[in-house]
C-alpha cells in the first residue's frame, strides 16, 4: 500500500562530509535520485510523486526502477494467493445450481 502523500513539502538539505577529490559532478544529482527512488521502494510517496521529483515521464520512470531492481507493484505472494482464493470461491458461486440439490 502506498502512503498517501502529505499536503506539504518539506526540504531537506544533508551536509556530508568527506575527503576532498573523491565526490564527482553527478554525485549531488545521484545521492538525490537514490534518496526518491528509497521513498519510493518504501511506500513512502506514491509513483507519481517519485516521477515527478525525478523529472522524468511516466515511462522513463518505469524503465529506470527495472534497472535499480525496484518493483513498481507490490503484490506479494500473500497478495496472489488470497486473490487466487477469492477467485475460486467467485467461480464457485457462480455455477449453476443443478436441479434436486
Amino acid at each position: 500500500m502506498v502512503a498517501k502523500a502529505a499536503e506539504t513539502w518539506m526540504k531537506l538539505e544533508i551536509d556530508l562530509d568527506v575527503p576532498e577529490g573523491i565526490i564527482g559532478e553527478n554525485f549531488e544529482k545521484v545521492v538525490r535520485q537514490d534518496a526518491i527512488l528509497r521513498l519510493f521502494s518504501e511506500r513512502k510517496i506514491p509513483a507519481g510523486d517519485a516521477t515527478r521529483l525525478l523529472g522524468l515521464t511516466r515511462m522513463q520512470f518505469m524503465d529506470f526502477i527495472q534497472s535499480r531492481n525496484i518493483a513498481y507493484v507490490d503484490y506479494t505472494v500473500e497478495d496472489w494467493e488470497s486473490d487466487s482464493k477469492a477467485i475460486e470461491e467467485y467461480k464457485r458461486r457462480r455455477q449453476p445450481r443443478r436441479s434436486g440439490e
